[in-house]
């Protein structure tokens, strides 16, 4: 009887143990329905790409353990600048060139450059971070 209760204990222990194992957290989840979007990330310049963008990482951001959130939160952050940017100086992001930053008053400019630059800087440290914590906690290599 002791053995049978036994082996009944370890048997649900081992199926509890790897039912938990066999399925991703919300978190990886949401990540590989949006790798696709991930992958591009940057690639595409234009105001809806980055409206999609930002509208990604801040639903990952909401899901993210608590590592990798606030590198979710600074990528949502970014993206945001540079839309609020584009929009303060009437251009989308995919009608920028050399020629229209040209005709803006210097403070646009200045102020469209800034958040341009933040944004490189913020997808260069915090891009790196979040492509770690998707391959460690997901298994996903974007």
């Amino acid at each position: 009887m002791r053995k049978t209760a036994a082996l009944l204990v370890a048997t649900v222990v081992a199926a509890t143990t790897l039912s938990a194992c066999g399925g991703d957290s919300d978190y990886c989840a949401a990540v590989k329905k949006d790798q696709s979007t991930l992958e591009t990330f940057a690639k595409k310049r234009t105001n809806d790409d980055f409206a999609k963008y930002r509208r990604t990482t801040r639903s990952l951001a909401a899901l993210a353990p608590a590592e990798a959130k606030k590198d979710w939160t600074a990528l949502t952050t970014a993206l945001s600048g540079v839309l609020d940017a584009q929009k303060a100086v009437g251009l989308k992001l995919e009608d920028v060139s050399v020629s229209s930053v040209a005709e803006l008053p210097v403070e646009q400019s200045e102020s469209l450059n800034n958040a341009y630059d933040q944004f490189n800087k913020t997808v260069a440290k915090h891009g790196k971070r979040v492509e770690a914590n998707v391959k460690s906690e997901c298994s996903v290599e974007l």
